[in-house]
C-alpha cells in the first residue's frame, strides 16, 4: 500500500513539471557493518552496479527547483579472506525527492544554418531523500547463498540521503546533456540481532534533460 501511495505521488507533479531528465551511470557500494559484539568490519570492498533514474523538475525560482521521480539501483559489497567469505548483492527500486541549484558556468549564442542556438555550461548543487523497497537480493556467507527477500530482517526497505554535484551542457534552449556525481548514505539499519548494516555509495551518471515548456 506505501508503495502504491508513493507512486501515485507522481502523477500530479508530472502535470506541473518544467522538465524531465533520464541518467544512466554505474554505481559503486559497500557498508558500514558492525557485528553484536560492537566489532567492525574493515575489509569489506566495494562492488559495482548499474544505476538508473527518471526525473521529473518543477522549478521554484530560477535557481531552485524540486524534483520527483523514480530510480532502479545495484548495490554489494564483499569480504574475503583465507577463512571467511561473506557478500551482498542487492538491487532496490524506489522513489526520490531532490532539490537543486543550478548556476550558469558560461554561456554563449552560436549562430548556425538553422538560426541561433544558445549553448551554456551550469553547475548543479543536488541534495535529496529516497525510499526503496527490495526487488533482488542474495546474500552469500561461506558458500551458502541467502535469499534476502525471505530474510526476516530490515533488507526490503532502504532510505537513504544524497548530495552530489554535477555539469549541464546546453545543447539548445530544450536539450541538454549531463553529467552527475552523488553520494549516497542508507539511514535504516538493514541487519538484525543488535548487529549494525548502513549502505553507502558513490553514483557517476550520464543523462539527458528536456525541457517541457519551451
Amino acid at each position: 500500500m506505501r508503495r502504491f501511495l508513493s507512486l501515485t505521488l507522481l502523477f500530479p507533479f508530472l502535470l506541473n513539471a518544467q522538465s524531465v531528465s533520464l541518467d544512466l551511470g554505474k554505481s559503486s557500494s559497500s557498508f558500514i557493518y558492525k557485528e553484536s559484539n560492537g566489532d567492525r568490519l574493515d575489509n569489506l570492498s566495494n562492488k559495482r552496479g548499474n544505476t538508473l533514474n527518471v526525473k521529473y523538475t518543477h522549478p521554484l525560482s530560477n535557481k531552485f527547483g524540486v524534483g520527483l521521480g523514480l530510480e532502479r539501483n545495484e548495490y554489494g559489497s564483499q569480504y574475503l579472506d583465507s577463512d571467511n567469505h561473506l557478500s551482498w548483492d542487492i538491487s532496490y527500486f524506489g522513489i526520490n525527492l531532490d532539490f537543486d541549484y543550478t548556476f550558469d558556468l558560461l554561456k554563449n549564442s552560436i549562430k548556425d544554418s538553422t538560426g541561433i542556438n544558445n549553448h551554456s555550461l551550469s553547475a548543479v548543487i543536488n541534495t535529496g531523500f529516497s525510499d526503496s523497497w527490495l526487488i533482488k537480493g542474495m546474500q552469500e556467507v561461506d558458500d551458502i547463498v541467502y535469499d534476502l527477500k525471505e530474510f526476516d530482517g530490515n533488507f526490503n526497505n532502504l532510505l537513504k540521503v544524497q548530495i552530489g554535484v554535477g555539469l549541464l551542457y546546453g545543447l539548445d534552449e530544450k536539450t541538454s546533456f549531463s553529467l552527475k556525481y552523488s553520494f549516497h548514505r542508507g539511514l535504516n539499519n538493514m541487519e538484525t540481532d543488535d548487529q549494525k548494516l548502513y549502505l553507502f555509495a558513490h553514483h557517476i551518471l550520464f543523462g539527458i534533460v528536456i525541457d517541457l515548456k519551451k
